[in-house]
């Protein structure tokens, strides 16, 4: 009989249509995510996971494909962001599409016969979960992703629906919401069967995919108790820095919820740094904040020629003046300073020892981290979603000085306790902030007329 067959036997759970139809070589713990959602109706499987350990790719997929394919399921996923359906769930699905020819795979769907069997969105209303309830002939999957940060309400929204089998699935964040209680509170979310994947459990030399060296170098730079790297690689949640100015959590919800584009004022920001460091240039348009470059040289005229090159290629196609740029003049950047206003370009110059204009904190560089976390935090502002910026962001200190003022940790002191220097953090929040014209007198150039005294919130 075909009920008999060993194929169709495997095809009939998760793990076997995974690697007999979608030829997909599973991790044991994916396996047992997946078969212990689909083991019987009302199952609650919690993943709790670090970075590229197939949350999306496999879980999701597999969760995905397989329901509707085999269980005649109805299947709606949410996540924290638009962006996670759009330019990776979507895509990863659309892998398959051959396999399914008379299947459609929309932006954000899937329909058979013009049904819509899939359908995938983010939001923060709970309006969007209206409508969705299994029946008799249609099982109900639901699959939570980026669970760390879905709001709440959204949660109570998915308990309402009743879902048949339940997926909630994420890296960690911070030690709040409802994905902190569903993996950590293993008493009172009983209903959740719990599921943990680490980084280092998928590396090469356990037969997977991760290099390990990558994970080893990472945490050998930035430690082991950083927040992104217990969120990243260990799949914990993460814990604030002590003294430290923004966390990692809010880093993701702003990169989560980026504002819409205000304004069109621009201001780059050039950190100029040693060999071992890194130069970086910054740029703001308006509430909207860019990476224009990143590279190391120890030259640091030959790095004054990269700079001019990439501002003539802002200038071309931003319409870029040197009143629209400030540059790191402490240290290496003086020189390089120098060399811009020789060349054409008598930018301003920065120094972040210099006095604050408040009387809150100490000193420019404190000013601009403390504002800039701000808006970040706040959410008027968008960065851009960079690892380096992230651990940046989140390792550097702050504590009250003698004088009664905010004070920033030096980078020396960063050092000190192993932290490199937060070069793409300092260009990205110099960007954020206004320029200023502080025109050095000690090269004869044509003085700019005064740049605009603005803030943009």
């Amino acid at each position: 009989m075909l009920q008999d067959n060993p194929i169709v036997q495997a095809l009939s759970i998760p793990s076997g249509y995974a690697k007999f139809f979608l030829k997909l070589k599973l991790h044991p713990t994916q396996t047992k995510v997946l078969d212990t959602l689909f083991d019987k109706p009302k199952n609650k499987v919690c993943f709790q996971c670090g970075n590229e350990v197939g949350k999306s790719a496999v879980i999701a997929v597999v969760s995905i494909l397989y329901a509707i394919h085999i269980r005649n399921c109805m299947v709606v996923s949410t996540s924290a962001t638009f962006r996670q359906i759009t330019k990776q769930l979507i895509p990863y699905l659309k892998q398959y599409s051959s396999l399914y020819p008379t299947w459609q795979f929309t932006d954000n769907s899937i329909k058979i016969n013009g049904e819509t069997r899939y359908i995938g969105f983010s939001t923060d209303s709970e309006a969007f979960f209206q409508g969705y309830h299994e029946t008799p002939e249609r099982p109900l999957l639901i699959i939570v992703d980026e669970a760390a940060g879905v709001s709440d309400n959204i949660f109570q929204a998915v308990a309402r629906c009743n879902p048949t089998y339940l997926a909630i699935l994420g890296s960690p964040l911070g030690p709040e919401g409802f994905f902190y209680s569903a993996c950590t509170e293993v008493n009172t979310m009983k209903a959740f069967k719990h599921f943990k994947l680490t980084k280092y459990e998928c590396t090469k030399d356990k037969g997977w995919w991760l290099d390990k060296s990558d994970i080893d170098n990472l945490i050998q730079i930035w430690g082991q108790a950083h927040p992104l790297i217990l969120s990243s690689v260990y799949a914990e949640f993460s814990t604030n820095i002590e003294g430290g100015i923004i966390t990692l959590t809010e880093i993701d919800k702003c990169l989560r919820n980026p504002s819409l584009p205000v304004g069109n004022d621009k201001h780059v920001a050039i950190d100029v740094a040693a060999g071992r460091d890194s130069n970086v240039i910054a740029m703001r348009i308006g509430n909207q904040v860019s990476i224009i470059k990143t590279w190391k040289d120890a030259d640091t005229m030959n790095a004054a020629y990269t700079i001019v090159n990439e501002l003539n290629k802002l200038k071309a196609s931003h319409n870029l003046t040197a009143g629209d740029v400030s540059l790191d003049a402490d240290g290496l950047g003086l020189p390089v300073l120098h060399r811009l206003k020789e060349l054409g370009w008598p930018v301003n110059d920065f120094h972040g020892n210099s006095t604050s204009s408040d009387n809150i904190t100490k000193n420019r560089i404190t000013d601009c981290w403390i504002n800039g976390c701000k808006k970040i935090r706040n959410g008027s502002i968008t960065i851009p979603d960079n690892q380096e910026l992230k651990l940046q962001l989140t390792s550097r200190k702050s504590f009250m000085a003698q004088s009664g003022k905010l004070q920033l940790e030096s980078k020396e002191d960063m050092r000190a306790r192993g932290i490199p220097s937060p070069d793409i953090a300092d260009a990205i929040l110099m960007a954020i902030d206004s320029p200023r014209n502080n025109i050095l007198t000690s090269i004869k150039v044509a003085k700019a007329p005064p740049a605009q005294q603005y803030r943009i919130f």
